[in-house]
């Protein structure tokens, strides 16, 4: 038998890797050679199966953990250097070692076979996939043979067929297998199944007596699928959450989709009253007047009037009729079923101060005789008005009062047109001179 042997050369720059017996060398005569052991041709293995379906790898692993190169049908694949490949496409895989500048014989080959997988089904729905619960909706797929239904990722026990009534929500796949592969998952096919709707609660933000012009809102417990109902007619329009209200009537809502209906909620009873006309004032007399007089004031409404001074209702003033006494703008505003007409146009009041009473004094004694006189004095000093004996004087509207004649004197002032109490009583007596 033949064997290997290494032998040295004094060949100056030249190196080569062993040489079996009988092989040549282009060494020159008198070199010194060095030839190399070449690496053993390494040994591929294959953890598991070569035959592989589309999407997979089989994992190829070389015993020597460097200097390792892969190749395929037997061309070098770039990168493939590492003691474990994965091959994910069908050919004829190989490997070879380099170590010391040598490179090893191939190894041995393996062929992979990857393997097409199945045509992807397509599911379809025979009927509407949202539905009220204790219906189905059959979804049938492209493949009819091989077939694996799943929910929501996963296997439905004893679904097998080319069709599956789905009574659940969820996302339908199928998954079908020709025996060795199996395809990729369908396309999901959403299907929701729709509880019984609970029967909503209707809750009212305000009040339900409104005045025309006003709104009440009202809102469903239920968030979607809400049909409103006025005297048992659907409103048009009126599918959300929320209805506002701006008309009388019983008003309710149900709930759900798809037919899947709730029990009508409660009724909400709503009035609307529409707001009185603008009174009107009428004054039965002059306004402007002196302290301790009144003028009547008469609203043109005959109920719920409700008075105001300056903008101040006026305390228990709610007839049409109002008696004005002091000085200010006047308005009314009519009440009826909780509405309040506008303000009516104002009125204005003006009550004048009356004077004090003034004060009297005399110049002198105010008993003298006849022939004789005294001067009475007023503390005001204009607006005077003198009287005698409870008697307007004529002309005596001066501050001052000459007095010749017995009687009570007393003054009054006024200002404005309002005259004053008259001050106290003074009394001058004026004597007759006897006769001779």
């Amino acid at each position: 038998s033949r064997r290997r042997h290494t032998r040295s050369f004094h060949v100056t720059g030249v190196q080569t890797c062993a040489l079996r017996s009988g092989c040549t060398t282009n060494a020159q005569a008198g070199a010194l050679v060095r030839v190399k052991q070449r690496p053993q041709a390494p040994a591929i293995l294959a953890n598991g199966g070569t035959a592989v379906c589309e999407g997979g790898v089989v994992s190829l692993s070389s015993m020597a953990n460097q200097g390792n190169q892969w190749y395929k049908n037997g061309v070098a694949l770039n990168g493939a250097n590492g003691m474990v490949f994965g091959a994910a496409t069908t050919g004829t895989y190989t490997m070879t070692v380099s170590a010391d500048g040598c490179i090893s014989a191939k190894s041995n080959p393996v062929a992979v076979n990857v393997l097409l997988r199945p045509s992807t089904p397509v599911l379809n729905a025979l009927s509407a996939t949202t539905f009220c619960a204790g219906n189905t909706v059959e979804i049938r797929s492209t493949s009819d043979k091989g077939n694996q239904w799943y929910l929501n990722g996963v296997a439905l026990s004893g679904a097998t067929g080319i069709s599956y009534s789905a009574a659940q929500s969820g996302n339908y796949t199928l998954v079908t297998n020709d025996g060795t592969c199996s395809s990729y998952p369908s396309t999901a096919l959403k299907v929701t199944v729709i509880d019984a709707a609970l029967k909503p609660v209707v809750t009212v933000s305000g009040a339900t007596s409104l005045c025309s012009g006003g709104s009440v809102q009202l809102v469903s417990s239920a968030d979607f699928g809400n049909q409103w109902y006025n005297n048992g007619k659907p409103l048009a329009s009126s599918d959300q959450k929320f209805l506002t209200v701006k008309e009388s009537g019983s008003y309710y809502v149900i709930a759900g989709m798809n037919n899947c209906k709730s029990a009508p909620s409660e009724t909400v009873m709503v009035k609307v009253s529409e707001v009185p006309v603008t009174p009107q004032i009428s004054a039965a007399g002059s306004t402007t007047f002196c302290a301790g007089n009144e003028v009547a004031l008469t609203s043109n409404q005959t109920t719920g009037n409700q008075w105001y001074k300056d903008g101040v209702s006026i305390d228990k003033a709610t007839a049409s009729l109002f008696m004005a006494n002091a000085t200010g703008s006047y308005t009314v505003r009519s009440n009826r079923d909780g509405c309040a007409s506008s303000m009516s146009l104002p009125i204005a009041v003006k009550v004048k101060e009356v004077p004090e009473a003034p004060k009297v004094g005399a110049s002198g004694v105010t008993t003298f005789c006849d022939g004789g006189s005294v001067d009475l004095f007023s503390s005001a000093k204009e607006g005077n008005q003198w009287y005698r004996d409870g008697m307007l004087v004529e002309s005596a509207v001066q501050s001052i009062l000459k007095v010749n004649a017995s009687g009570k004197y007393q003054v009054a002032t006024a200002r404005e047109g309002c005259m004053g109490e008259k001050s106290e009583a003074i009394q001058v007596v004026v004597n007759e001179i006897p006769e001779q």
